[in-house]
């Protein structure tokens, strides 16, 4: 960045110099200075370099996400930080050490603006966030009854039960794409009970529910490829390097698939999207349900 800073100097006496000499006017009444000349001085301003560390970068409604920032600046000029948020809200907004707390379900952005004064940087991050809890421990079973005197039977034990977490209601909240049709489509055609292994119900809990229908809505939402094939949706322009370089892909569904694979590596969430038990995979499978049996009613490419 070029900063540019102006001086009036006061005329040098210059007997015998080759050229013309022009006073310097001013600017509101045009009357000549007495004497003056303009200094231009010039330089340049490095702008500050910034990331962001999130840990963890999926976290349930309530739950607290720490917020790390980092700069350098090649000039050394102080540095400020400051923060914003999508949604939820964060514990400081000009701290280099913060938290973000889910308030909302879905995905929230992050960014940090790094100033020195003069040039400002900013970063973005992708923090995803569960609307569910798992299902609380299954109640004890009673103690069996003793046998009575006299050949009558004794009364059992009753057990306690668990504590009650979220509640699968699927197939009634699977997630649909198009007309009013698409739902019936959806249940009748893809394998939606506890052991299938089409759409988002019969997950290991409800929080997976949840990341696959996020992931589902975002992939429906843009249009990706009914074949599996993320490339449209998760790796975006870097196709050739998506699985490959941590990072690379730059899709606007690459939140809900990390959250849907619990995970960031690029190789792990390249399985994943065929494994039918993780709930990246299942969205991949509900829209390939869609693309071969509702393609009409749920309106997908």
């Amino acid at each position: 960045m070029l900063a540019v800073g102006l001086a009036v100097l006061p005329s040098l006496g210059c007997d015998g110099c080759g050229g013309d000499q022009y006073a310097q006017r001013d600017a509101g009444t045009d009357a000549p200075f007495e004497g003056g000349a303009v200094f231009i001085e010039a330089g340049f301003d490095n702008c500050p370099s910034a990331a962001i560390e999130v840990s963890p970068s999926t976290a349930k409604i309530g739950e607290a996400v720490s917020l790390t920032g980092s700069a350098t600046d090649a000039d050394r000029d102080p540095l400020t930080f400051s923060w914003k948020a999508s949604g939820g809200t964060l514990g400081s907004t000009s701290a280099q050490e913060t938290t973000f707390t889910c308030t909302d379900s879905g995905p929230a952005t992050l960014t940090l603006s790094v100033s020195d004064g003069v040039c400002t940087t900013m970063q973005s991050v992708s923090v995803f966030c569960l609307a569910m809890q798992d299902g609380g421990a299954a109640g004890n079973t009673g103690s069996a009854g003793g046998t009575g005197a006299g050949g009558s039977t004794g009364t059992g034990g009753s057990g306690s039960g668990g504590t009650s977490g979220g509640v699968n209601t699927c197939p009634g909240a699977e997630p649909t794409h198009g007309s009013s049709a698409c739902p019936a489509c959806t249940v009748a055609n893809c394998s939606l009970g506890p052991t299938g292994t089409d759409g988002c119900c019969g997950l290991a809990s409800p929080a997976d529910q949840v990341l696959c229908e996020a992931a589902v809505a975002c992939f429906a939402g843009n249009n990706c490829t009914l074949s599996g094939d993320p490339v449209g949706c998760f790796c975006g322009t870097s196709a050739t390097s998506c699985y490959t370089v941590k990072g690379a892909a730059n899709g606007p569904c690459v939140a809900p698939v990390v959250a849907a694979a619990n995970s960031s590596d690029p190789t792990v969430i390249k399985g994943k999207f065929t494994a039918s038990t993780n709930p990246l995979g299942r969205a991949v499978n509900l829209l390939n349900c869609w693309g071969s049996s509702c393609m009409t009613e749920c309106q997908t490419p």
